[in-house]
């Protein structure tokens, strides 16, 4: 198995030996992607980002269960501060996961706009070359 991440949304993706080379498609972006070979490890700019994201989205999802296992607390026994730190736990695992999404958007801005700028010529193309008196004969 290769592993690797897309160039535009760090989605982590995986593919088979086999497909070394091939193009495949991002599934979360929809990027065409060239299947890097083994011996073309990932950068560590996009180590580092990608584990912040997952450890992001790990820090939301076990403040959202915390949350939702305090509320539970409170069937049990009904006290407002369990009611509180629970939906305030809650409150601060959506936040979490808002400010990963938002890390991915900016990601994905900074490529699109990465990609625009490649696609747009540095200077116009003139069709109105000057002609030299010795072509005007």
């Amino acid at each position: 198995m290769v592993y690797y991440t897309c160039p535009k949304c760090a989605e982590p993706m995986s593919s088979d030996d086999t497909l070394v080379g091939e193009i495949t498609e991002c599934p979360r972006c929809g990027l065409p992607i060239t299947v890097p070979g083994p011996g073309q490890p990932a950068g560590p700019a996009v180590v580092l980002r990608v584990g912040l994201l997952t450890l992001l989205r790990a820090v939301a999802w076990l403040t959202g269960l915390l949350g939702v296992a305090l509320l539970l607390l409170c069937l049990a026994r009904p006290q407002w501060r369990f009611v509180a730190a629970g939906a305030g736990l809650l409150l601060l695992s959506l936040l979490w996961l808002v400010l990963e999404a938002g890390i991915r958007e900016l990601r994905n801005i900074r490529s699109e706009l990465a990609v625009l700028n490649a696609s747009v010529p540095s200077e116009p193309p003139d069709d109105r070359r000057e002609s030299s008196p010795a072509e005007q004969s």
